[in-house]
């Protein structure tokens, strides 16, 4: 049957390459074929990020390139035997040219296609950077297709190929994430560099499809979901295992944030994803459960960042995936719920420092549920909230006391819900507006009024027009409230609306054009003439956004701004004196690292620029601006999400942060306020 395909496609292969693609390989075709797309310049091609206007106009084309894929600019030349540019903001470019290609690109559906002998060259643009898909005829022992690469140094780094400036920084990498024989049986594809020469391997036989890509190095060796990313005390973050789309994975991966470059390290013995990680007190990483793809697994794994290598930890006593693994203030460790081989758990197991040994714990937990939340407070308790049970999303919420070993009660919350936002209203009340239940989206919104404690008042408000859940919600100079973006479940969402307090309701916000970009899980800022600055967040695709915009509370209208220079979650945005924002701290969305870096957007130029770093990296913290223009920034979670008490001043003038005294007890998902005194309130 393959050779049969292979002969039927080269009937009419050259005359339609996308009909002899989808051919020979029927289950790929669309994978390949499908995307962004390219536009035809006087030069070649260049990515199509935008399609419609930006499709229309190269020169926007190309710049909003630049705000994607990490920088990274793909020029496709007229002539297959001359070569492409691959760019970085900063002037790196290389040259690649690959051998054998002939005639004209032409651009077959989504890709730019280019004829070698005995097959086709399809390049196609990634999330991450450029594919060139290689349909190859005749895959032998010997390359299948091999370039010529000048403008950077090569440097082997296992089955893939690093490419170094001048400097001998890293900048590019080239993988081979993907190849299969006629037929869909997967194969193993490697790259080879030689001097300024590079060679591409598979061991599939006869006709093939490999995926040769080009990224920036930082990106992940190996494409991966489901896994943990772990601070370590050097600075560098650990990733391991998850799943590439294909195979649950036993590799691990290092980042280094002086170099902005990912490199390989150690394997884990067992291969997981849906798995927990925590730092010990030692400095080792601890792996603990997880899921081989069709079950649970029990096993513990550490690492030495000393040595690059996994050990043996001690074991579980339930195997369980989608648990929560919590570093207690005696340095035990706290494993609860999660997904066992029967359905939700309810159990909860106490290891020692180490995690040589586990043992159950008095009592379980009231609800089984599995992807909660596990939370250390301050007095040492831990709470555990929400989470999922056949699918539903719950309310309630649970309280460890480690000193007993036991579980009680945390309360509920009013409405299942995830997702949510919560706005202070200026009469002292919150509103709590959308989020989800654990299917689709919520319209519903409730009042807590904080002067009703310890018996917490909620009542029932206006519900969105819109359900939405991981949008914004940002209090307005008139006292209304407008909610933007987030999704509705399927897909992110590019409109607004308005609460208005005084009423209870809710209103349309209109439709901007042109229409702004949909997006969920972003920032919002309120700038000083009443507009409202939106950053980063998912796209529909649920593709990490460098962009950004205003929303102009006047007009009913958005602009774009320039990109971000690192696309970030769960940080802070405070509008400074001087009319700039600063961007501060937060979680990496592409690369789930905690991040310690920071970033100032100037609304009058529309531009992003980093500034000082803070000393120290994290996530769901509180920032507001003082008195004399200082920002300070306080409390959330450090890597190992645990709660922090510590605090930072940032100065605009000098760009830079110096420690302050820290809190009393570590606060997340809090509220800092400051007084008319100058002092700062945190509740």
């Amino acid at each position: 049957m393959a050779l049969a395909a292979v002969l039927l496609a080269a009937c009419g292969g050259a005359r339609d390459p996308g009909a002899r693609l989808r051919a020979t390989f029927p289950d790929q075709a669309a994978r390949v074929l499908e995307g962004e797309g390219f536009v035809a310049t006087s030069a070649g091609f260049t990515p199509d990020p935008g399609g419609g206007a930006a499709g229309r106009d190269p020169a926007r084309a190309a710049q909003a390139s630049l705000v994607s894929r990490h920088g990274l600019h793909l020029s496709l030349p007229v002539e297959g035997g001359l070569a492409a540019t691959l760019s970085l903001p900063g002037g790196f470019a290389i040259q690649v040219r690959e051998r054998g290609l002939a005639g004209a690109g032409r651009q077959v559906e989504a890709t730019v296609a280019y004829q070698r002998p005995g097959g086709t060259s399809f390049w196609t643009t990634s999330r991450d950077g450029y594919e060139e898909w290689l349909q190859v005829d005749e895959a032998a022992e010997g390359p299948v297709a091999e370039w010529e690469v000048n403008g950077a140094t090569m440097r082997q780094a296992g089955d893939a190929v690093e490419l170094l400036d001048a400097g001998g920084a890293v900048r590019l990498r080239v993988s081979a994430p993907f190849a299969v024989a006629a037929g869909g049986a997967h194969a193993r594809a490697w790259l080879v560099a030689r001097g300024s020469r590079l060679a591409l391997y598979t061991d599939a036989r006869g006709a093939a499809l490999i995926d040769p890509l080009w990224s920036t190095s930082g990106t992940f060796v190996r494409a991966r979901a489901n896994h943990t990313a772990t601070l370590l005390s050097t600075g560098k973050v650990l990733v391991a295992g998850g799943f590439d789309g294909v195979n649950r994975l036993a590799t691990a991966e290092l980042y280094d944030p002086a170099t902005g470059t990912w490199a390989a390290t150690g394997s884990l013995a067992v291969a997981r994803e849906a798995h927990a990680a925590v730092r010990l007190r030692s400095g080792q990483v601890l792996v603990v459960g997880g899921s081989s793809g069709t079950t649970p697994l029990a096993s513990a794994e550490l690492y030495d960042p000393a040595t690059g290598s996994w050990s043996a930890a001690g074991s579980l006593a339930v195997a369980r995936s989608h648990h929560t693994l919590t570093v207690l203030q005696d340095g035990r460790l706290l494993v609860a719920g999660g997904q066992g081989a029967a359905g939700v758990l309810a159990s909860s197991e106490l290891g020692d420092a180490g995690g040589l040994a586990w043992a159950a714990t008095a009592g379980g937990l009231a609800a089984g549920r599995s992807d909660q939340t596990a939370t250390l407070l301050p007095g040492g308790k831990v709470l555990v909230a929400g989470g999922q049970a056949g699918g539903t999303a719950l309310a309630s919420a649970e309280l460890f006391d480690p000193v007993a070993g036991t579980w009680s009660s945390g309360g509920a919350m009013a409405t299942a819900r995830f997702a949510q936002t919560a706005t202070l209203l200026t009469g002292g009340k919150v509103l709590v507006a959308g989020g989800t239940s654990g299917v689709g989206a919520l319209t519903g919104a409730e009042l807590f009024d904080p002067a009703a404690l310890p018996a917490a008042a909620w009542s029932a408000t206006g519900a969105l027009t819109g359900a939405r859940k991981l949008h914004s919600a940002t209090l307005l100079p008139s006292g209304k409230v407008v909610v933007a973006g987030g999704s509705d479940g399927t897909v992110s969402l590019a409109s607004a609306e308005v609460y208005d307090p005084s009423l209870g309701t809710w209103s349309t916000w209109a439709a901007p054009v042109p229409a702004p970009t949909a997006r969920s899980a972003h920032t919002a800022t309120l700038l000083p003439r009443g507009s409202v600055l939106l950053a980063g967040g998912l796209d529909t695709a649920g593709a990490a956004l460098a962009s950004t915009e205003q929303l102009d509370a006047a007009a009913g209208g958005f602009t774009a701004t320039g990109g971000q220079i690192t696309e970030r979650r769960q940080h802070t945005t405070t509008l400074l004196a001087g009319g700039k924002v600063l961007v501060a701290a937060g979680v990496s969305v592409a690369t789930s690292g905690f991040l310690s870096s920071a970033e100032l957007y100037d609304p009058a130029l529309g531009t992003w620029a980093p500034t000082g770093p803070l000393a120290l990296a994290r996530f769901n913290h509180r920032a507001v601006l003082l008195s004399d223009g200082n920002v300070l920034v306080a409390g959330g979670y450090d890597q190992n999400s645990s709660v922090l008490a510590t605090a930072e001043l940032y100065d605009p003038t000098a760009g830079n942060w110096t420690g302050t005294g820290s809190m009393g007890a570590g606060r997340v998902f809090f509220a800092m306020t400051l007084l008319p005194s100058g002092r700062v309130l945190a509740v």
